[in-house]
């Protein structure tokens, strides 16, 4: 007597090679089949979604905060302090002293503890928390001292809706190019710009407009830092967007 299924019909080996492409002629496959970009199977708001869950599990969640700082930590360390190895001693000893003593401590627009390798840390934790990071490169209004300032991915978008996304620029220094989920590009899909929300959360919903809340930052200006995992990949994804369900569970658990 064979084994049967939950229809009463004999059980088979299957006959594919990946045993997970098997379809059931009762229920079809699985899981819905859908071949398309990554960034239109996870649209904007999926996105954030997982983001928004990706930072309350690094907040709330002992674990995953530990092996994310450790990691930056670890990462960085001082192996980014700068060392001089060629033959002008002077020369380079100079450098050294401007970047140790100068740059580094006030690199970042808001000074304080926020020196450049405070900033290789955070960069690297929000890479794994958020996916990615922006790093807006700008300078003083007088002398023209280099600075650098750190965009929270939320301030990158399309519009005041965190969902909000349109095909084309419809004004400004880049009318007439793409835009997905804040990322300007051109016909062959390289980011030419970033649509950085500069306004304020409590009109969500409206109508933006450029030039007042929102800033569009030319690619030259900005520094997207990220890890993509598929080709057509526009925007990161938190580091452990495979365990999130996983994690929520145990979020949850008392």
């Amino acid at each position: 007597m064979s084994i049967v299924d939950q229809f009463g019909r004999p059980s088979t080996i299957s006959s594919r090679f990946a045993h997970a492409a098997d379809r059931s002629t009762v229920r079809g496959p699985q899981f819905p089949v859908r071949s398309c970009a990554i960034d239109k199977l996870i649209p904007p708001r999926d996105r954030i979604t997982l983001v928004s869950l990706s930072q309350r599990l690094y907040t709330n969640k002992g674990v995953v905060r530990g092996a994310v700082d450790q990691k930056a930590e670890y990462s960085i360390g001082d192996a980014y302090m700068p060392q001089y190895g060629g033959v002008d001693v002077a020369a380079g000893d100079e450098a050294e002293g401007w970047l140790n003593n100068v740059w580094y401590p006030n690199c970042d627009v808001r000074g304080g503890v926020y020196d450049f390798n405070q900033n290789l840390i955070q960069t690297s934790i929000a890479i794994d928390r958020e996916g990615e990071a922006f790093i807006l490169l700008t300078e003083t209004n007088e002398g023209g001292f280099p600075l650098m300032q750190v965009v929270p991915s939320f301030r990158i978008r399309s519009g005041y809706g965190y969902g909000y996304t349109t095909d084309e620029v419809k004004e400004g220094d880049f009318k007439g190019a793409k835009i997905h989920d804040g990322i300007i590009s051109n016909s062959r899909g390289r980011a030419i710009a970033y649509r950085v929300w500069t306004g304020d959360d409590s009109r969500a919903g409206l109508e933006g407009v450029a030039g007042i809340d929102f800033d569009d930052v030319p690619a030259s200006s900005m520094i997207h830092v990220f890890n993509p995992r598929y080709q057509e990949q526009g925007r990161g994804l938190p580091a452990f967007i495979h365990a999130l369900d996983d994690l929520k569970h145990c979020l949850q658990s008392t």
